[in-house]
């Protein structure tokens, strides 16, 4: 009983003491030439152009050859409208996800990024792990598992 209690009170205090060493947040730096790209960047686009890159449109990781109407609709809504991210998901009918392969999620979003004029930010829809969405990457237990 008593090693449970002890147990216990190490698994309460834990949290406490590694909140303050290891959940801070670092700072983000950039070298000098970092930043030289990033104002020169700033000071190029256009209002139009730095709207856009507040927005982020959805695209379903799946195979696209380079004459898909799909993939030249992302292409156009990425120049049109200036999108500087894609927050990538699979197609679903229901309840069903059709899951993809990575490769083919890789070569979409390469496309993508070889396409834009400034370098894109890609989200993922994997809240429960690569594998809820994509067919071979290695399972890890749920997050509520840790």
């Amino acid at each position: 009983m008593r090693f449970v209690t002890v147990l216990l009170l190490v698994f309460a205090l834990t949290p406490a003491f590694a909140k303050d060493r290891y959940q801070k947040p670092g700072p983000i730096r950039l070298d000098r030439n970092g930043e030289k790209w990033a104002e020169k960047t700033l000071r190029k686009l256009t209002p139009e152009e730095k709207i856009g890159q507040l927005f982020m449109v959805w695209v379903r990781a799946q195979f696209l050859n380079n004459d898909s109407d799909t993939l030249a609709q992302l292409r156009d809504v990425m120049s049109t409208y200036h999108v500087g991210s894609f927050c990538m998901t699979v197609l679903v009918d229901g309840n069903f996800l059709f899951k993809s392969e990575p490769y083919e999620a890789a070569v979409l979003l390469n496309a993508l990024q070889k396409d834009s004029k400034l370098p894109l930010v890609f989200a993922a829809d994997f809240e429960r792990g690569l594998t809820m969405r994509l067919n071979g990457p290695t399972m890890f237990p749920a997050a509520m598992a840790f």
